[in-house]
């Protein structure tokens, strides 16, 4: 993992005085990193340019590569770097009008000045719910909020999701991340992906049940649905609320893809399960039941979903895969309470669905 005190303000700010205009200044300050990852780092800064025209303070958020290999396998070869790749993503969003993602402002392919490839990116304000402690365990979303309010959470963030589904991603310009071939759907291909990505982490390789689960997507995958911008990591968690709940914007592109919109459905629904009903936790005042989420997101869609239990076993598969490959990574570090290979709180659920979709019990 990475951190920002590395990052030097003074080469940050003459890197923006030079992208702001030839007679601007830039002075950078108020560094927050919000959280660390294994592949990219987030920091929010503060920027006071001046020019001929005046001065202008402003928020905005600094994306880095981060030191370590992408957890997400690489979607597409085209990109030199996981920052590059989300960059031009959303690129591709804005210039298919799309209101709920944030702005680049510029972006360096290189590792001057920073030591990294970075792209910076305007600053959304609002409200993201926690991981940890999980936003229905304590704080604002348990405490604060409404049932109207947290209702407004699912059904604008699903309709958020729903809006990425219908965009048409090829007048956007993002026919690259296109994984398909004249002989392989994009599932085909991206289970040729995952498949690749399990056999490169020991742990996976080694694991019964990924292998049965991966055999079963690989034999069962259904025809269809139509593909779709799939944001990769949907989850309600990546997304800015206002106060009254409604979703501003979808962050954390770094698994995107191209791929039917259940893709994405599945895995929203897989980490609401694991928060609630798979933590042995009850249901809040205004949320809504998983059969409610999927009545409501393909009202949002246009379509009813298609093949969901398929789906539901390829994000459960995915977490535990990418799971183990966390663990793994923290082990190496000397994270002691880093989790376990051995004891995958998500296993049951990729269990579970597996029992479901194949009518085993």
């Amino acid at each position: 993992m990475s951190s920002s005190s590395d990052l030097h303000t003074g080469d940050l700010g003459l890197w923006l005085a030079e992208r702001f205009g030839s007679n601007a200044s830039v002075s950078v300050s108020d560094l927050q990193s919000p959280k660390a990852g294994f592949s990219n780092e987030t920091i929010f800064f503060r920027a006071l340019s001046k020019d001929d025209h005046g001065e202008s303070d402003r928020r905005y958020v600094l994306r880095r590569a981060g030191t370590g290999t992408a957890i997400y396998p690489v979607q597409t070869r085209e990109m030199p770097s996981s920052v590059a790749m989300q960059s031009r993503v959303l690129r591709g969003l804005a210039s298919a009008r799309f209101r709920l993602s944030p702005r680049v402002i510029a972006e360096e392919p290189t590792d001057q000045p920073l030591g990294r490839p970075f792209f910076i990116m305007d600053f959304v304000e609002g409200r993201v719910l926690p991981d940890f402690p999980s936003y229905v365990a304590e704080g604002f979303f348990r405490d604060e909020a409404t049932p109207s309010v947290r209702k407004s959470h699912t059904e604008t963030g699903l309709a958020a999701m729903a809006g990425v589904h219908r965009l048409d991603w090829r007048a956007a310009g993002l026919k690259w991340l296109d994984r398909s071939t004249p002989d392989a759907s994009p599932m085909d291909c991206q289970l040729t992906l995952w498949r690749d990505y399990v056999e490169s982490v020991p742990d996976c390789r080694e694991n019964p049940l990924l292998e049965r689960s991966l055999s079963w997507l690989e034999r069962e995958r259904p025809s269809g649905p139509e593909p779709a911008l799939s944001w990769g990591d949907a989850r309600i968690q990546n997304m800015i609320f206002d106060d009254d709940g409604v979703c501003r914007s979808i962050v954390d592109w770094e698994g995107a893809a191209i791929l039917p919109p259940e893709v994405d459905l599945a895995w929203w629904l897989g980490v609401d399960h694991f928060i609630h009903e798979g933590s042995g936790v009850e249901r809040l005042s205004g949320e809504l039941s998983q059969d409610e989420q999927i009545a409501w997101y393909e009202g949002q869609l246009g379509r009813p979903t298609r093949d969901l239990p398929y789906y539901r076993v390829f994000a459960a598969f995915r977490t535990v895969a990418l799971m183990i490959s966390t663990f793994d990574r923290l082990a190496a570090m000397g994270v002691a309470d880093g989790g376990s290979t051995s004891d995958n709180p998500y296993e049951p659920m990729l269990a579970e669905a597996l029992e479901r979709a194949s009518g085993v019990g």
